[in-house]
């Protein structure tokens, strides 16, 4: 049967194209038909494939519209709406570039009221393959970041898109392929990933039909265990979460408490609390703010249900209506591989809406007590995580796109094994500007920020493995994020901060500004036994470089010693008498909740680092 005329959804109603590029258009038809595009004045007729694929080349075009597109072939005619010609940008990597406005608008309340109709993006939407690279696009369709469709947008290209609208002003499309969770090898193809590194010895047994059988076996088996712990949860049977319940006999804790043995072990545990609400503040609507928790939850106002999330990471924030008087505050924590509980440092807060917040923890301790005793619930084998598949999908098919650049953060995946991720992002950066057909466009990348919740982890040696890929190709950028962080945050709160510093760099490598792109990055460190010193010498320092605190430098074999600057772009540290440092290494900043003291001139902070002193 005849395939119907299409075209790809990347050059659909409300897309943005590429300006100043010949823009390559595709789609698909019945085999071997003509095809006729018009766009603005412009057409061209080109012969599908035996396939039925078509491409057609259109010439280079400044930004504009809205313009419509007209593709016509064999009776059938397709047209495309509000099209503008602007500058596309590539988002990739896991879920810190995936995070959408809706997750930070307790940082940022008043991005409700933001919005551009000429800021657009599209997500793929394409599940994973192992085992064949896919040649059509799959997502869509466009949306204008405004009014709620802003909500879904990547929260860094949003604000790295602001920014770049206000400095150039031409629209500004966003390719979403950011997925969650993905080591860096998803975004390798099999044949460069076997060049660099190990393929997974059952990769080619991860065909759709397995991977569709486990994920349902997992939904099934997860089905069950809830199934399970519901039946043998006292709290639920007992109605713990009801107003006139009797707690006195529960345990108390505070917020410094919430890692105690009866958080240990999986099952359930409910929290609770009486909340008093001044008389002042009586009669307006409220939001509780949990932070996170360990790993899943039910939130309960007076027996009601106001809220519930399934894993760890998102921030519990829940709308609790108009609020007249006291209310009882009920919380069943279900912890599905052991440890569970609230995260530590995070505030627990009442948000009255008009602006009075109240600290839940100011009111006492929280009663406790055991609900549920279970065995953990087995690991689920996250597809999108695992090599190649994501590839195959979301990157693949983007093959001869037209894009400004790509804008890529990606590494909390593989800081459990951080050795060798340099030679990966080196292949991936390559590997990407083949497909897009541009062996120096504009690759910026994001280094990891500050972040120490997670054990067995090794982020100081993932932030050396990012910034020694950043100096190795053209076109190449890495922006430094330290500082931008929250230490017990996976998903921090600022990515206006990370936005900014991406579309600061983007300015001087893509857009012909002035000033650095990054913050400082060391060169070379070496010894000058005449004067005892250990010297480091810095890159990107702009006017020179700033220190804001006592900076200190570890060297091995010595530990922690002071280190001042000198000049523009050299830090020094002086040594004892007898030492000779040469072959150990020298470290900046080298722990997972590092905080930023050094910078440029443009305060932007230096890359952490570890050097071999020479």
């Amino acid at each position: 049967m005849a395939e119907r005329l299409s075209i790809s959804s990347l050059f659909a109603d409300r897309a943005i194209l590429q300006r100043d590029h010949t823009l390559r258009v595709c789609g698909n038809s019945s085999a071997q038909a003509r095809i006729r595009i018009a766009l603005d004045g412009v057409s061209e007729t080109v012969e599908s494939d035996p396939s039925g694929r078509w491409e057609a080349c259109l010439p280079p075009h400044e930004a504009g519209g809205p313009l419509r597109m007209t593709v016509a072939s064999q009776g059938e005619s397709l047209t495309i709406e509000d099209l503008y010609y602007g500058d596309v940008w590539l988002l990739g990597g896991q879920s810190n570039m995936e995070l959408p406005v809706r997750r930070i608008l307790t940082g940022f309340p008043d991005l409700s009221t933001h919005g551009d109709p000429l800021i657009r993006y599209i997500k793929s939407d394409a599940g994973v393959d192992f085992l064949k690279r896919h040649r059509d696009f799959v997502g869509g369709p466009w949306r204008a970041a405004m009014e709620e469709d802003l909500y879904d947008v990547s929260a860094v290209g949003f604000f790295f898109a602001e920014e770049v609208r206000r400095e150039e002003g031409v629209p500004v499309g966003l390719v979403m392929t950011a997925l969650g969770g993905s080591c860096i090898g998803s975004w390798l193809s099999e044949q460069t990933l076997a060049r660099v590194s190990t393929l997974p010895s059952h990769l080619h047994d991860l065909g759709q039909e397995h991977v569709h059988r486990e994920e349902e076996r997992f939904a099934a088996d997860e089905r069950r265990y809830f199934s399970e712990l519901d039946s043998r949860d006292t709290g639920l049977a007992e109605g713990w979460e009801e107003p006139g319940l009797d707690d006195t006999s529960w345990e108390r804790i505070r917020p410094a408490d919430f890692n105690r043995s009866c958080f240990s072990g999986s099952g359930s545990v409910w929290l609770r609390r009486t909340v008093h609400l001044p008389k002042q503040y009586r009669g307006q609507s409220a939001q509780l703010r949990l932070g996170t928790m360990v790993d899943a939850d039910q939130t309960y106002l007076n027996g009601r249900q106001v809220g519930a999330v399934g894993y760890q990471y998102p921030p519990r924030n829940y709308d609790l209506g108009r609020l007249d008087d006291d209310f009882q505050l009920s919380i069943r924590l279900k912890m599905l591989h052991g440890q569970g509980g609230l995260t530590e440092g995070k505030s627990h807060l009442l948000v009255l809406s008009g602006g009075h917040v109240i600290d839940l923890d100011d009111q006492g301790p929280w009663a406790v007590r055991r609900g549920a005793e279970m065995p953990a619930l087995r690991g689920q084998t996250f597809f999108t995580h695992l090599p190649v598949g994501d590839f195959n999908t979301a990157i693949s098919p983007l093959s001869r796109y037209q894009v400004r650049g790509v804008l890529f953060y990606q590494g909390e995946g593989d800081t459990g094994s951080p050795e060798g991720y340099a030679r990966k992002m080196i292949a991936l950066i390559d590997e990407w500007r083949r497909i897009l057909d541009d062996p120096y466009l504009p690759f910026i990348f994001a280094q990891l920020p500050n972040y120490g919740l997670e054990r067995q982890r090794y982020w100081p040696r993932l932030r050396d493995e990012q910034r020694k890929a950043a100096a190795v190709l053209p076109s190449t950028m890495m922006i430094v994020t330290l500082g931008m962080g929250e230490d017990n945050d996976l998903h921090p709160l600022d990515k206006r901060s990370v936005g900014l510093s991406f579309a600061k760099a983007a300015g001087v490598m893509s857009y012909g500004k002035q000033g650095e792109p990054c913050g400082p990055m060391p060169i070379l460190a070496s010894w000058d036994g005449g004067d005892h010193l250990v010297r480091v010498s810095f890159a990107h320092v702009g006017d020179g470089l700033v220190q804001t605190d006592q900076l200190l430098m570890d060297i091995s074999g010595i530990g922690p010693v002071k280190a001042f600057i000198r000049g523009e772009n050299e830090v020094e540290s002086l040594l004892q008498e007898g030492c000779d440092p040469r072959g150990e290494t020298i470290r900046y900043a080298w722990v997972d909740t590092a905080k930023p003291v050094l910078f440029n001139s443009e305060n932007l902070p230096a890359s952490p680092f570890e050097l071999e002193i020479h």
